[in-house]
């Protein structure tokens, strides 16, 4: 999905936490467009994502878990409206979307905010609950001066990560459309069948 993209200046990092499926010998098979990058013991998803940041040089980080995808305009669309916000006040802190949600048996009907909310856009309101999607983009000296992600285990260090940066003060800007997909898998967190009951 990232190489689909209709905006082609990217450089992508794979950063492999002890996986035991074969990711890091596929992502290698991309060639040079692809920076595997290895850990030497499995950290959990903080430490993953911090070792990928490392190893990045880009000004703006963009995250794609493993198990979801970007749609084509993802990264055009995020990166204009990162540059339209950030020329009418420089603090943006989050360049959040919308995404479509892809569950065993194809596309659910709504979309991401229509079963989990439209994303915060206040401290206040993100604390009463995480409303964003994962695929964020964020400029990296934000990232920075927010510490990275927690490198102990948690479940939601995508959540705390985006509480740490409106906290500093950065603002959340959100597009509205559907720009990625949010997959539903066996393992995932949010396929816990409590979770889609509240949702539906």
């Amino acid at each position: 999905s990232v190489e689909a993209q209709t905006y082609a200046d990217w450089e992508v990092v794979v950063a492999d936490d002890c996986s035991g499926d074969g990711t890091a010998d596929i992502a290698a098979g991309f060639g040079d467009a692809v920076q595997v990058v290895r850990a030497a013991a499995n950290g959990g998803p903080g430490a993953a994502r911090n070792l990928g940041i490392a190893q990045s040089s880009g000004e703006l980080l963009a995250f794609l878990d493993a198990d979801d995808l970007w749609l084509p305009e993802y990264l055009e669309q995020q990166v204009s409206l990162f540059d339209a916000s950030q020329s009418q006040s420089r603090d943006v802190g989050l360049v959040v979307c919308n995404a479509r949600v892809l569950g065993p048996n194809g596309f659910l009907p709504g979309t991401y905010a229509d079963y989990i909310g439209t994303p915060a856009s206040t401290l206040r309101r993100l604390i009463r609950s995480n409303t964003i999607f994962v695929s964020t983009l964020s400029p990296r000296a934000v990232v920075d001066a927010a510490g990275g992600f927690a490198s102990e285990p948690l479940v939601a260090e995508d959540y705390d990560l985006w509480l740490k940066i409106l906290e500093l003060g950065f603002r959340v800007v959100a597009n509205p459309r559907p720009l990625a997909v949010y997959r539903l898998s066996a393992g995932s967190v949010s396929a816990d069948p409590a979770f889609l009951a509240r949702q539906t």
